[in-house]
């Protein structure tokens, strides 16, 4: 791995952190403020993905997509419907959570190709009752200004998280803008941040244009397991 003596380091460069283990982690943002991550380490064995995981990433909170600033999270004239956020979360702790538990998996699209030889899950992934759709994806398949509240940011193709993980991300963005003010939300979730989970609404234009991924390890279109029940 090619070192970077950080006492060289441009400015607009500063270090996120040094401990647990030998190395700093360093973020260089450009004028347009892309995020670039580079490490600094004595011990050439210590990888970058190494020094990234081994540090905790500041804690985040969902981002609502307030009325009219966002109107494609919308079905227009329609809300939530009570009740369809909840099914649609349960499907996806059923079908998946339950099921894979804290597993950690490598989630990526189907224009890159696994590279951390773990468990791999392509995205999109839906799952949807009624009014509601719970999705997973990653952030560089959006455009700058699509996602509420979003830092400038250089999305990596792939990232790694468990299953249980975003769960929690899902009930946030439930507990914080869909139950709160009927609004749906994202939340950032992976190793990186470069995982995007959503709650949006079944018939808004973003849900139709970002379509499941059929293929890869465990990946369908769940939005045909619960279309409508009683």
């Amino acid at each position: 791995m090619s070192r970077v003596d950080p006492q060289k380091a441009r400015a607009g460069t500063r270090a996120i952190a040094s401990d647990p283990i030998p190395g700093a982690l360093f973020a260089q943002y450009s004028e347009d403020g892309a995020f670039t991550p580079f490490a600094f380490t004595t011990d050439p064995s210590i990888t970058l993905q190494a020094i990234v995981s081994s540090i905790p990433l500041q804690a985040t909170r969902p981002s609502c997509a307030e009325n009219p600033n966002f109107p494609e999270w919308y079905q227009p004239s329609k809300k939530f419907d009570n009740g369809d956020c909840q099914k649609a979360i349960e499907i996806f702790n059923n079908d998946y959570v339950q099921t894979h538990e804290g597993t950690r998996y490598e989630f990526y699209t189907s224009k890159v190709s696994p590279i951390h030889g773990i468990p791999a899950q392509r995205v999109p992934l839906k799952f949807a009752h009624g009014t509601c759709t719970v999705a997973i994806a990653m952030r560089n398949q959006f455009n700058w200004g699509e996602l509420p509240h979003e830092t400038p940011f250089r999305s990596a193709p792939s990232d790694v998280s468990s299953f249980q993980k975003i769960y929690q991300g899902v009930l946030e963005i439930n507990n914080e803008c869909v139950e709160m003010d009927g609004q749906p939300g994202w939340y950032e979730s992976g190793d990186l941040n470069s995982i995007a989970v959503f709650i949006w609404q079944a018939g808004s234009d973003i849900n139709q244009r970002i379509q499941p991924s059929l293929g890869g390890q465990g990946a369908y279109n769940t939005t045909q397991l619960l279309l409508d029940t009683a």
